[in-house]
């Protein structure tokens, strides 16, 4: 098979919901080794990293060897390309982990440029256009003073202009991929974790930018799955998704994958990837998930539970007693509860009477509503204690 296997958002280092048992280096090792499967087994030219490769700048050293080991594995059968994404580089794009020190000048992409693949005698040709990535503050410190609009605006311009001139040298007749980890013009955020679009700091790629020339654009930086929508004269856009999950979101169903290209064909298919699964359990009263385990499968997930409760003990105990069947089930960690406290309505009382004495009618009332009034019973007590030593005397 003539193509290549792309890559995106791997974020190694990254220990959110890790619980300090080390689930997330276990899981980098893992899906590290079947990304160098995929590759070997479907006898791919390159293997494309598509930025953010890594979580943090000063990564772990268990990520840098995790890294590092799978591109000297995939270095005996095909060629590696890594981009930068923004959690590689610093503003500019110019200085990423030392992790990345060990690549060649080849494999390391930090600068857009274009390249062929697959000369060899019987295989089938391809290029790439690669398009790292840079953010509004390296652009900024070369037009100080500038507002943030006009900003975007400019960065807008140039970057049009930069995507024209390097479609411009790519060869006609030759199958084409961009790489790129940009936000782009008509994606959706769907991760708790992310920012707004629109944000300040965050530069948004018009779609305009992207010519039929340059193929069929896949995209890292966005977390979840989407072709956006075709427009006649563009090429069409398509984020890969993470190769790990590393939060909660509002769609949290999509399997990790990486995407296959077959050339010859002119396919792209996912493949999937052994990451751990994050699942939110949305609870009220009760918790249902067991009824639906197709839908909340729990078996070696991150899970969290979600929901509006009211205050008090008695939600305190049944959350816990629900982190208890959720371990149970083979949940890997339950991580903190995202739980929105409700405010007690106000209820009637039928049972004080004008007979009964305002200290004990007070306690009654707390014990009816029960929640935090309980919690602040003692408190309220005193209070009133005061108003009534303050009406007597």
């Amino acid at each position: 098979m003539s193509g290549a296997l792309l890559v995106t958002d791997l974020h190694l280092g990254d220990t959110t919901h890790d619980g300090g048992l080390g689930f997330r280096e276990e899981e980098a090792c893992r899906v590290c080794a079947a990304i160098v499967k995929q590759a070997r087994d479907n006898e791919v030219k390159v293997v494309a990293f598509i930025g953010d490769n890594f979580h943090s700048k000063k990564p772990a050293m268990w990520a840098i060897r995790t890294f590092n080991e799978m591109v000297v594995a995939l270095r005996a059968f095909c060629e590696v390309r890594v981009l930068d994404g923004n959690h590689d580089a610093d503003g500019t794009g110019a200085i990423g982990p030392l992790s990345l020190a060990f690549l060649t000048d080849d494999e390391r992409v930090n600068m857009p440029r274009t390249e062929q693949f697959g000369r060899q005698q019987g295989s089938t040709m391809f290029q790439f256009l690669m398009l790292p990535w840079f953010s509004r503050a390296g652009f900024s410190a070369m037009s100080p003073g500038t507002p943030a609009n006009l900003q975007f605006a400019q960065m807008g311009a140039v970057f049009g202009e930069l995507v024209a001139a390097k479609s411009a040298t790519l060869l006609d007749d030759c199958p084409t991929v961009t790489l790129t980890h940009f936000t782009i013009a008509g994606v959706k955020y769907d991760s708790e974790d992310q920012p707004l679009l629109g944000d300040s700091t965050e530069f948004m790629a018009p779609r305009t930018a992207f010519n039929v020339r340059c193929g069929r654009v896949m995209v890292g930086h966005i977390h979840t799955p989407q072709v956006l929508p075709h427009f006649e004269g563009l090429a069409d856009v398509e984020y890969i998704g993470s190769a790990i999950h590393h939060g909660f979101s509002v769609n949290e169903s999509y399997d990790c994958a990486s995407v296959l290209w077959d050339v010859d064909a002119g396919t792209f298919t996912r493949l999937p990837l052994p990451a751990i699964r994050f699942v939110t359990i949305e609870v009220g009263t009760e918790i249902v998930w067991q009824s639906s385990a197709s839908k909340h499968r729990v078996d070696g997930a991150i899970v969290r539970l979600k929901g509006e409760m009211h205050a008090g003990p008695e939600t305190a105990a049944l959350i816990a007693s629900w982190t208890e069947q959720v371990l149970a089930a083979g949940a890997l960690l339950v991580a903190p509860a995202a739980i929105t406290y409700a405010r007690h309505e106000h209820r009637e009382v039928s049972t004080i009477t004008v007979k009964t004495d305002p200290r004990d009618a007070l306690v009654e009332y707390i014990e009816v509503v029960g929640g935090d009034m309980t919690e602040r019973k003692d408190a309220m007590l005193e209070v009133h204690a005061r108003l009534i030593e303050e009406v007597r005397g």
